[in-house]
């Protein structure tokens, strides 16, 4: 057996020749060669694509960069202009138990203040607040807006009145890259310093106007003018918003200005009825309009996280008119009174949102409250009655308030409760002592029904109690409102 190995070993070793291993070494050394040329071969084919890819990169971005040059260079009128246009249409059929007034009786509830009112000397500008007894269509609204650049954003809102009579409600111009949370808004727009203030007529979740705000800010029921903004949303966990405001003082109940006409048509009511001594504008003692700005409002509102089906926000606001003027008792001249000044008002609000996550807010819930204070500190400029009192202080004090809930019964109907007040106080403060106004009050019951986004109908039913010049007087009325949106209409806020 040993011999048998030894054979086979010996066989194999003879075999194994330097000869062989040459070989071997030989075709080894050929295949790495190839394998070398190979790969050298495709490495070249890729370094010439990729200059291939260079060199259309760079004539793409050099025919780009004339282009933008061309544009740069173009006339302003060669660029794209594609607004966001929308229309919305609002209007009710209205009917009472006064005789088709109880709308007017309630935007003029009387407070201590007669300023926008009761006589004041101006023809009052009711604007949104009054319905006649029949069909009315409110406002039909137009709104454009557009991105002017990639800094900021503008917005127009134009309303027609059924009569024809065109007012523009809104134009105004924000940044949108300003840092630090930082936005700058500037034109004529609805003051923030409430969620409830800065939403138009048909945004409100009643058919009129709440009593507070109406006979408070007068006109068409919220603070609106020309001025600037500036807002801070704070970097905190939570939402939290400080602003600024300054306004020019156009305003018709606080910080409202006698015009030259109206004074003109003051002195001669009042000079015919004291049979005529010689009552002019003059007499009356106004100063003129003060210098511009006159008005300036900050507020500042925070939401606490809840998760998200809930939805909070606390809110806080005040602002200051440096003048104020008004003329009261123009309904018995011979005891009229004007008054001169200036004056300040502050607020709080709370909102809460539940949403159910239903369709078409089924199961949602939203409840609301709001307090406003207003104090207007003047001083009269001419008395009809007792010119000796003419120098004297007059404090005009009034408050006013409203709460109110909404709950999605069915998808796409709410049912909603509201209950306002104007006069919790509601006093005149003078030296020989305060004298007291009674409070003006009311309910109000409605059902919505909004098919879509884009419609929406309102049954909505008043129980009003309202304080006047005459003492009380209670009146029942009733709102059917129809509001129709088409065209691109931005979202509202929360």
């Amino acid at each position: 057996m040993s011999k048998g190995i030894w054979f086979i070993t010996s066989l194999c070793i003879a075999l194994v020749t330097p000869s062989a291993l040459a070989n071997e070494v030989d075709t080894l050394r050929s295949e790495l060669q190839d394998l070398r040329k190979a790969y050298e071969s495709r490495i070249d084919a890729l370094e010439k694509r990729l200059a291939e890819v260079r060199k259309a990169q760079n004539e793409t971005a050099g025919k780009l960069e004339d282009q933008a040059q061309a544009k740069s260079a173009a006339p302003v009128r060669g660029v794209s202009f594609n607004p966001n246009i929308s229309v919305v249409l609002d209007g009710a059929y209205y009917t009472d138990d006064a005789g088709g007034g109880g709308s007017e009786v309630a935007n003029e509830a009387f407070r201590a203040s007669h300023a926008g009112g009761h006589g004041a000397g101006e023809e009052e500008a009711h604007g949104h607040g009054v319905f006649e007894r029949g069909f009315n269509i409110r406002e039909i609204e137009l709104g454009i807006g557009a991105a002017v650049d990639p800094y900021f954003d503008a917005r127009s809102f134009i309303s027609i009145s059924s009569n024809g009579d065109i007012e523009l409600e809104e134009a105004y111009a924000h940044t949108l890259s300003l840092p630090a949370g930082l936005q700058f808004k500037l034109g004529k727009f609805f003051s923030e310093i409430t969620r409830h203030n800065r939403m138009h007529p048909h945004e409100w979740d009643w058919s009129d106007q709440n009593l507070a705000y109406q006979n408070l800010f007068g006109g068409e029921g919220n603070l609106r003018d020309i001025g600037a903004q500036l807002t801070w949303v704070a970097p905190t966990p939570f939402f939290s918003q400080l602003g600024l405001e300054v306004f020019q003082g156009e305003q018709t109940a606080f910080g409202a200005h006698v015009t030259d006409a109206a004074r003109t048509t003051a002195a001669t009511t009042i000079d015919d009825a004291l049979g005529n001594p010689g009552v002019d504008a003059a007499a009356l003692g106004l100063a003129g309009r003060q210098s511009a700005p006159r008005l300036f409002a900050g507020f500042a509102r925070i939401g606490p996280d809840l998760g998200p089906k809930h939805g909070l926000q606390f809110g806080a606001w005040g602002a200051q008119t440096e003048q104020h003027q008004e003329i009261q008792e123009l309904e018995e001249p011979d005891e009229a009174l004007v008054l001169q000044g200036d004056g300040y008002m502050w607020g709080l609000d709370a909102v809460y949102k539940y949403s159910s996550g239903r369709s078409n807010g089924h199961g949602d819930v939203v409840l609301q409250g709001e307090y406003l204070y207003q104090n207007l500190d003047t001083r009269i400029t001419f008395s009809a009655d007792a010119p000796a009192s003419v120098g004297q202080s007059r404090e005009l004090i009034t408050d006013g308030m409203y709460l109110q809930g909404w709950y999605g019964f069915l998808p796409g109907w709410r049912v909603g409760a509201r209950y306002d007040v104007l006069g919790m106080t509601n006093e005149v403060r003078s030296p020989q002592g305060t004298t007291g106004i009674g409070d003006s009050s009311r309910l109000s019951l409605a059902v919505t029904w909004s098919p879509t986004e884009f419609s929406r109908f309102r049954l909505q039913s008043n129980f009003s109690d309202i304080q006047t010049e005459d003492g009380g007087t209670d009146f029942d009325s009733i709102f059917l409102q129809y509001s129709f949106t088409f065209g691109s209409h931005p979202a509202h806020r929360f």
